[in-house]
């Protein structure tokens, strides 16, 4: 279809809802993209830019704003909690980066207001007609604000908690996975290295990596049977963040001393959607296809929706046959990455009497076949969705 004669909402100013809006108006679309915040900020830490997602980067001609803010990633060295060195695997030569995920929000943000796209900020979606293509608005107790004007399409990129998916879809409540992430970001000084660095203890492992700005990004997990609220903005007890990963050794003391804020959330494990549109409305990103943290492709996964989305609402002439398009080809990928991310959530987790062993196989088949994990990972990096 022609999308310079088409005027559309995109709900949520994340990864996915901005990406989205990028490229639609550089095709000439009217867009108006709506965030419940007053501002599109995020406070966040750091995510991981693999080759595949760096690709529509480049497609939205934003390689050079990215390579300004963020750091090459080259490896990433797994460590027993001891810090024993266990394998390194190579990341691809080109194309991976670390960054802070407010700066990759903000350089999207940016050049989506400069190719003359809208933002409406301060707005709760409480309900999309996906006949009409209207949004229904209401404020935080719950009043109503009102309707926005018909929409010829509607991208809800609205994240874990959608709405809007539960308005297209009827299934269970989210499962606690008996895990619980701690979020933080400290200053370092020295040199960065280009490398990421995983230490895996039983029930429990820390991810990090450096960023720009003399920053490092921290992500840790832990089994824990108790509830813990979902969401990326809950404060969490810093005390309780330190105790829980005291036993770990090498660098991972200093880093827990560096803390200062620290922010804790449950994982919860949600299905991808059975129904990603209906009518006007199609879903993006989490929305659609939740995924844990445990393969950092969640950022990744919402650029390949942003252009595969633009990808075929220009091959068809009609938005339905765009959104089966988009649905189709997009969930057997998203599926394949997930289970991947389940896989690592517990290989890193090995405990008493299983760790050794199982980091034991590990070196030897690294030694046997030093790019066989390398090549576990093609299938994610080498897949390019502007090929499409």
């Amino acid at each position: 279809m022609d999308l310079s004669t088409k005027k559309i909402a995109i709900v949520g100013g994340g990864v996915a809802g901005l990406a989205s809006a990028l490229g639609l108006v550089q095709r000439g679309a009217e867009v108006t993209l709506y965030e419940q915040a007053p501002a599109i900020t995020e406070v966040g830490a750091g995510l991981q830019i693999s080759p595949n997602g760096h690709k529509v980067i480049a497609d939205l001609g934003l390689t050079e704003a990215l390579d300004a803010v963020s750091l090459p990633g080259l490896a990433t060295q797994l460590f027993d909690h001891k810090a024993r060195m266990v394998v390194q695997v190579d990341l691809p030569t080109s194309g991976y980066r670390y960054v802070h995920r407010a700066k990759l929000i903000e350089i999207l943000e940016q050049a989506y207001r400069g190719a003359g796209g809208s933002v409406q900020t301060g707005l709760f979606v409480r309900h999309i007609d996906v006949r009409t293509g209207q949004l229904h608005f209401m404020d935080e107790l719950g009043d109503s604000l009102g309707t926005s004007p018909s929409y010829d399409f509607v991208l809800a990129a609205t994240g874990l908690k959608s709405l809007a998916r539960d308005q297209i879809n009827q299934g269970a409540d989210p499962r606690f996975s008996k895990q619980v992430a701690w979020r933080a970001v400290i200053e370092e000084t020295g040199q960065p290295t280009p490398e990421g660095a995983v230490y895996m203890g039983p029930g429990r492992h820390i991810v990090s990596y450096p960023l720009a700005a003399g920053l490092r990004n921290l992500v840790a997990v832990e089994a824990r049977g108790t509830w813990t609220e979902d969401g990326w903005s809950h404060q969490g007890d810093l005390d309780a963040f330190r105790a829980a990963f005291a036993d770990f050794e090498g660098p991972v003391p200093g880093w827990l001393e560096a803390v200062k804020q620290v922010h804790c959330w449950g994982l919860f494990l949600r299905p991808v959607a059975q129904r990603w549109f209906e009518g006007r409305m199609a879903l993006l990103g989490d929305a659609a296809h939740p995924t844990l943290p445990f393969l950092a492709q969640g950022a990744n996964l919402a650029l390949e929706d942003a252009w595969m989305i633009r990808r075929a609402l220009e091959h068809d002439p009609h938005y339905g046959e765009a959104f089966a398009r988009f649905e189709a080809a997009r969930k057997p990928r998203v599926a394949r990455v997930i289970k991947m991310a389940g896989q690592n959530a517990r290989n890193f987790h090995f405990g008493w009497p299983l760790q050794g062993p199982a980091h034991a196989v590990l070196k030897a088949a690294h030694k046997l076949r030093p790019d066989a994990l390398a090549r576990r990972l093609a299938p994610i990096y080498d897949y390019d969705v502007t090929r499409f």
